[in-house]
């Protein structure tokens, strides 16, 4: 990487620590009160010591999960984004940042979910074909309501690496395609994920959740039934299936 992209890189990490517009005195303050400090005998040696950085950030991470402690998400925040200064090279690194400004959002921090997108996506761009990452981002679009690029990410991703389609991504891709009006997209998308993973009952509720929405309740009931129905399909699953077939009887669309 030549030393005109490390600059800029530089200047963007720079921005994603205090924020979109110039920081304010206060922000800087917070920001400086936990730095990163690493007792390494490895100083000066960069690509080393990024990753030390990197890996405490990480920790710092799970600190903040398990004690909800502001102060452990700032200092993951000071190591993550040494550790971009060292080696900004590394997709990884600005994932972790994305991660950082997520935890931050959940917690009112000012800019903290665009901070969060402009991290995934730096990610993105040094490492196109991360789809975990992708989704991280397709998540972070919705919750700022960025719901058609939102859906390019969540059907990429999920085309490419099947086993990443979890009931949460589902979960989040609905709320999108029904926010972004996007149910026929939807309905087709899960459709051709089932033929191509037929493993992958729970994406027939899914797909009956946005047939109902436009009140197509006949194609709703069928997707219910061909759980229901398949002697594949696990016992949990069957069992959301039949209540929702039960709601769905209860609106009068026998």
């Amino acid at each position: 990487m030549d030393r005109n992209r490390n600059n800029i890189l530089l200047i963007y990490v720079l921005i994603l620590i205090f924020g979109i517009t110039p920081a304010t005195i206060a922000s800087q303050q917070e920001h400086n009160k936990f730095p990163c400090e690493i007792d390494s005998q490895f100083q000066g040696n960069n690509e080393i010591l990024s990753e030390i950085k990197h890996k405490t950030a990480r920790k710092f991470i799970k600190d903040y999960l398990q004690e909800n402690s502001l102060e452990k998400l700032y200092t993951s925040l000071n190591c993550v984004s040494d550790a971009i200064i060292l080696a900004p090279e590394k997709p990884k690194f600005w994932v972790t940042l994305g991660k950082v400004h997520s935890e931050m959002a959940a917690s009112k921090v000012s800019m903290a979910k665009t901070n969060a997108i402009m991290a995934y996506q730096q990610a993105l761009e040094l490492d196109p074909d991360d789809t975990a990452t992708m989704i991280l981002l397709g998540v972070k679009l919705t919750e700022t309501s960025e719901y058609i690029e939102a859906l390019l990410h969540f059907e990429t991703a999920l085309t490419k690496t099947p086993y990443l389609t979890t009931y949460d991504t589902i979960q989040w891709m609905n709320i999108a395609y029904l926010a972004g009006k996007q149910t026929k997209r939807g309905t087709l998308f899960y459709e051709q994920m089932v033929n191509d993973n037929p493993e992958l009952f729970y994406l027939y509720i899914f797909k009956a959740v946005l047939h109902q929405t436009h009140f197509d309740f006949a194609q709703a009931r069928e997707d219910y039934m061909k759980i229901i129905l398949n002697a594949e399909a696990g016992r949990d699953i069957k069992s959301i299936a039949l209540k929702l077939l039960k709601e769905l009887k209860k609106q009068g669309a026998s």
